[in-house]
């Protein structure tokens, strides 16, 4: 059994890193694809002490536009992602709230996220984040 499983391992490696896309389409995710989070974690990593925090679903991060904030004045920064649940807002919350020090958080609320099973938003963060114990 446990040859079986070290073979099914290093052949899934293998598989990965040698076939084409079309052949191993589970096997793959875009980093940094659509919804920018690769930048997003990259950023909030660096930013300090903001007046606001948008946090939330697709809503969040295609609704609460930073560049406006800055034009009033505020610092700002959105940690938004496609389809986050609530699970995936507290991961993220116990990250960088402590770093990133918001005067204020608007979290999105989007009903459908408490029935979605959190498997893009999870992957997504898998992919574009650092794989750490809470996650």
């Amino acid at each position: 059994m446990l040859y079986t499983v070290a073979v099914h391992l290093v052949l899934l490696i293998i598989w990965g890193e040698l076939m084409p896309t079309i052949f191993k389409k589970n096997l793959t995710y875009s980093l940094g694809a659509y919804g920018h989070m690769y930048t997003r974690i990259r950023e909030a990593e660096k930013v300090k002490n903001i007046d606001m925090l948008f946090i939330g679903s697709s809503h969040a991060y295609r609704g609460f536009d930073t560049r406006i904030a800055k034009a009033y004045g505020y610092e700002s920064f959105n940690l938004g992602s496609s389809a986050q649940t609530p699970v995936q807002t507290e991961l993220l919350l116990k990250k960088y709230l402590g770093s990133l020090n918001p005067k204020t958080v608007v979290y999105e609320v989007y009903p459908y996220t408490f029935t979605n099973d959190g498997v893009e938003s999870s992957l997504d963060m898998i992919a574009n984040g650092k794989i750490d114990h809470d996650l």
